[in-house]
């Protein structure tokens, strides 16, 4: 759910070359980060500047940013999530903060989905796959008014701020024909079409998507 480091593909380079490289790099999917919140909270909208200091922890009370008199309840994934490795490059690291120690981290999506749903005033970040019966919030760069909220098309056509890809690697030097059969088969539209079913963007142009770009240039 990330791409891979510079200090990995160093690592890595004398036993499995370049991936980096064209033929050891696929996209597999597109995906967006969801801001969600406890479907019952008054709070449809932020910025990433106002996101940032939420999660930092300067800002503790709803009622700080016009929302209710309540108590601020952050849920973050783990630091080894690729999904927290993407907030904190998008939001965290983007706005010179770190995340807050009261933060409670978790290692499943699910779970952390699971618990905003069931805490009052609470605010998580998720693959856009796991919003379930929560509230995504829409998001806007800081400064500006217009926001959108993650869907197919905002997250397909980059207008949604929090948008990422996804990733497999294949060794250049992996003879496995197997592997590399497979490897082709992630990029066809069969395999696209499970990309799809499970809640993620496929590769795929659509004729949604194209009416869309067209409708909203």
């Amino acid at each position: 759910s990330r791409r891979i480091k510079e200090k990995e593909r160093e690592q890595m380079r004398s036993l499995y070359g370049d991936l980096k490289s064209v033929d050891s790099e696929l996209t597999i999917a597109v995906d967006g980060l969801a801001v969600i919140v406890h479907p019952q909270l008054e709070m449809n909208n932020l910025d990433t500047e106002t996101l940032a200091r939420i999660f930092a922890g300067e800002i503790r009370n709803w009622q700080e940013i016009g929302g209710p008199n309540q108590k601020i309840s952050l849920f973050a994934r783990d630091d080894n999530s690729g999904t927290f490795d993407t907030f904190k490059s998008l939001v965290l690291a983007r706005h010179n903060v770190k995340l807050s120690e009261y933060a409670k981290r978790y290692e499943s999506s699910g779970e952390l989905s699971e618990m905003v749903y069931n805490t009052p005033g609470a605010i998580g970040f998720i693959g856009l796959s796991y919003v379930n019966d929560n509230k995504p919030l829409a998001l806007s760069e800081s400064g500006v008014a217009l926001s959108f909220k993650p869907n197919l098309f905002t997250v397909s056509t980059e207008d949604y701020v929090l948008r990422r890809r996804l990733y497999m690697y294949y060794p250049s030097n992996n003879t496995n024909v197997h592997a590399r059969r497979f490897m082709q088969f992630v990029q066809q539209d069969q395999a696209q079409a499970v990309v799809e079913k499970t809640g993620l963007i496929s590769l795929k142009v659509n004729d949604a998507t194209i009416r869309f770009n067209r409708n909203y240039p």
